[in-house]
């Protein structure tokens, strides 16, 4: 952002405490490393006097070498020997991967890689290394304290800073202003931020920043924000007094032209943006040890093309075209489609699936989703998933939604179907949950299982466990607010105690997996112990492989082995036999143990197509 197209890169060999300073020219470096002993002789009252480059022309030059034997530094490198410093070149590799990904992970644009470079470089001096023999953290070795992290956030992450009176515009102004937090400030306590309206970086106090730290914004939006900015930052200034008086040609332009203005441009300069100017060579050099390095976006001026010259003619208001004006038919086609999209959506009545309890209630079909509403709470209460207890003081209590669906198989739709979860992104780690790793049955597993399946003529039915998570029990105590449009009446203050693992939570899969587990190895089956997501068990030298996928199961073997199975599993669970299988995993599945098996992912597709609005595209 301030124009850097190179670095400077120092580490420290005794505490690998790390610097970084970004330069517009090579010659920039012979000053900052002066700044920089200036600043570890006053601020820590030590003196430089070893010093590793790889003697790069910009860092053993004669400046630099007088600067050196004044100040009694001794230089030991060789000439092309970069294993002498081996340090910084690690340090440089680590510290390029790492800006790349915090450039990732925010989904920021390249032309910060300046600031994610600084945002590193705090990062890593508060970090232990294995250089330290004593395990302490770099800003621990040099400053003789352990560093704080509280002030740490994600790169890129959205921020509301405060808008201090002087720079509100009148009294009705907001106090607040949209940010990305791009780095920490170097000289005071704070945060740089960049300004989600004028691109401009600046620094504010801790106490005037709030942090969204779950939610940014569009990459493209700041890309193109920042290069506007720098396309107005490298655009000369002039005096229009100096210019010389250019009359222009009579000029003759149609009725559209006329209205936008009848001002001309006798130039035009195109400029490159800094996403245009990327530069795939990289430089890379050393010193204390130190590192200069050419970014990856060259952001060099370039000088502006020589400005035309006209001849000084007569100037005539340009006449209005007399062709007659046509409606454009740009569009012509997409109104046209769009219309006729809403009148089929219209004539095909199709029912839209609710988002909130608002819009179920205000739907057309109000009556059936109360019904699957009303049928998921009873179920609830029959499984005695929780109790109301009164509210603890200073408990963790989650908060729990309605969520919809019609639920469809093989292309046709079912029922409509309402399901309560517990809001489970609020849960902290150790207090309401430890781990939530649930094995699966995996892809490959399933091929050569139905490969198995069609070698030996069995038979491969499907079943789905109704609810399953509410047959295991919790590990943990957990609080849960009680049910929209289900407040039971003169205990609205109360909350709910859950006993089982309803869903939301993340913990929930991997409770329900212990409890199929322990039933399962009860039972006699075994797990693999190639893919935990595949039991088996022999009946009478039959062998009867069980696929599990959290609550939808296979049982593959001989009829009655599979009949044998599915009773036992009835009286432990309450569970549906789908029948034959047909669609499994979005996954359609054609078997047939004389013939073949094949797997399509027809109906995959078309939600994917509809979801896009793509129905109608040519493959």
């Amino acid at each position: 952002m301030e124009g850097y197209t190179m670095y400077l890169h120092l580490i420290d060999e005794g505490s690998r405490y790390q610097l970084w300073y970004g330069q517009r020219a090579k010659e920039e470096t012979v000053a900052k490393l002066k700044n920089f002993r200036d600043m570890v002789s006053a601020k820590h009252q030590k003196l430089v006097r070893t010093f590793h480059s790889d003697r790069g022309t910009e860092i053993m030059n004669d400046a630099m070498a007088e600067q050196c034997a004044d100040e009694s530094i001794q230089i030991f490198t060789h000439p092309h020997s970069p294993e002498e410093v081996c340090l910084i070149e690690k340090a440089h590799g680590t510290l390029m991967d790492k800006v790349r990904a915090v450039l990732f992970s925010s989904g920021l644009p390249g032309i910060l890689w300046g600031e994610a470079a600084c945002y590193v470089i705090e990062t890593i001096n508060r970090t232990s290394t294995k250089g330290n023999v004593d395990k302490v953290t770099p800003h621990e070795k040099v400053f003789g304290s352990k560093p704080s992290v509280r002030h740490l956030r994600p790169f890129g992450c959205l921020a509301m800073k405060f808008v201090d009176k002087v720079y509100r515009k009148s009294k009705l102004s907001m106090k607040g202003a949209p940010a990305l937090m791009v780095g920490y400030a170097t000289q005071t306590k704070g945060y740089r931020l960049l300004d989600m309206t004028t691109g401009v970086i600046s620094e504010h106090r801790h106490e005037n920043v709030k942090f969204y730290e779950e939610t940014t914004v569009d990459r493209w939006y700041v890309e193109k924000l920042l290069n506007e900015v720098y396309r107005l930052r490298r655009r000369p200034s002039v005096d229009s007094s100096k210019l010389p008086l250019v009359q222009l040609p009579v000029v003759d332009v149609d009725e559209s032209h006329a209205e936008r203005g009848t001002g001309l441009r006798s130039t035009e300069e195109v400029e490159m943006s800094p996403a245009e100017a990327n530069s795939d060579n990289q430089e890379q050099e050393a010193s204390e040890p130190v590192q200069t390095s050419e970014s990856e976006e060259s952001l060099e001026d370039k000088p502006p093309p020589p400005r035309k010259r006209h001849l000084p003619v007569e100037v005539k208001s340009p006449r209005r075209s007399k062709r007659a004006r046509k409606r454009s038919t740009r569009l012509k086609d997409f109104v046209a489609s769009v219309l006729s999209s809403s009148a089929s959506a219209t004539a095909t009545m199709k029912i839209q699936v609710p988002k909130s309890w608002k819009e179920m209630m205000a739907s057309a079909q109000r009556s059936k989703w109360l019904e699957a509403t009303k049928e998921e709470f009873l179920a609830q209460q029959e499984n005695e998933t929780w109790i109301l207890v009164p509210r603890p003081k200073n408990a963790h209590i989650l908060k729990c939604r309605w969520l919809w669906t019609l639920k469809e198989n093989d292309l046709r739709m079912l029922r409509f179907k309402a399901r309560l979860v517990v809001l489970g992104c609020f849960e902290i780690w150790g207090i309401d949950f430890d781990e939530t790793f649930a094995p699966v049955v995996r892809f490959e597993t399933l091929r050569l299982v139905f490969l198995w399946a069609g070698r030996t003529k069995s038979v491969v039915k499907q079943f789905d466990f109704v609810t399953a998570f509410l047959n295991a029990p919790t590990e943990r105590v957990i609080f849960m607010e009680q049910p929209q449009g289900f407040v039971k009446r003169g205990f609205e203050d109360y909350v709910c105690l859950l006993k089982k693992s309803i869903y939301g939570l993340r913990q929930a899969p991997r409770n329900w997996n212990n409890t199929l587990h322990k039933v399962l190895v009860e039972f006699g089956f075994r797990q693999s112990y190639k893919d935990e997501g595949l039991y088996w068990i022999r009946i009478e030298g039959r062998l009867v492989l069980l696929p599990l996928y959290v609550d939808d199961i296979l049982l593959v073997g001989k009829e009655e082995d599979v009949d044998f199975v599915d009773k036992e599993l009835t009286n432990r669970f309450k569970m549906k036999c789908l029948g034959d299988v047909n669609y499994l995993l979005g996954l359609q599945i054609q078997y047939d143990p004389e013939t073949h098996v094949s797997f399509r992912q027809t109906k995959y597709i078309q939600d994917i197509m509809a979801k896009f609005n793509m129905e109608s595209a040519y493959p």
